[in-house]
């Protein structure tokens, strides 16, 4: 079966396609229905990926986008790094509200503390092992071994 010039130039069109570096309108859509959504409790990743037309088998691996140039360029319009790095210390600074003076609000501090190692590729999240150790005297072991 032959192809035609046109479906052989597309194929080669398709191959040879350049990574995007702006980002496109979908990018943008996306990014708009996250942060849209944040008070509502938010959506998955993968719900807003499908929301905006993305297919299943891209919003399943949502990677697809947020590791292209396009979506870096995006990240670092709307949220550039100096926008990030003030929010942050504000929230490392927070305090509440107690007895008609401020206190440290340490809930808030932690969540941001957490967050601040996240970013930093520090293991915080490896869960705990509880061991229960008896503690026996030498008396107690000598006559084990009796």
């Amino acid at each position: 079966m032959e192809k035609s010039t046109s479906t052989i130039v597309n194929t080669i069109n398709t191959v040879t396609r350049k990574p995007r570096t702006t980002p496109t309108l979908r990018q943008k859509a996306l990014y708009k229905k996250i942060t849209d959504n944040t008070e509502k409790g938010g959506l998955t990743m993968k719900e807003a990926m499908l929301e905006v037309g993305y297919s299943i088998n891209t919003a399943e691996t949502p990677s697809k986008i947020t590791k292209t140039k396009s979506w870096i360029e995006l990240m670092d319009e709307y949220l550039p790094d100096q926008l990030l790095q003030q929010k942050h210390q504000e929230g490392l600074d927070a305090t509440k509200q107690e007895d008609k003076e401020q206190v440290p609000d340490y809930a808030v501090r932690k969540q941001y503390l957490d967050l601040a190692y996240k970013i930093k590729g520090k293991n915080i999240d490896t869960p705990t092992q509880n061991i229960n150790l008896n503690v026996v005297s030498d008396e107690q072991i000598k006559r084990l071994l009796d």
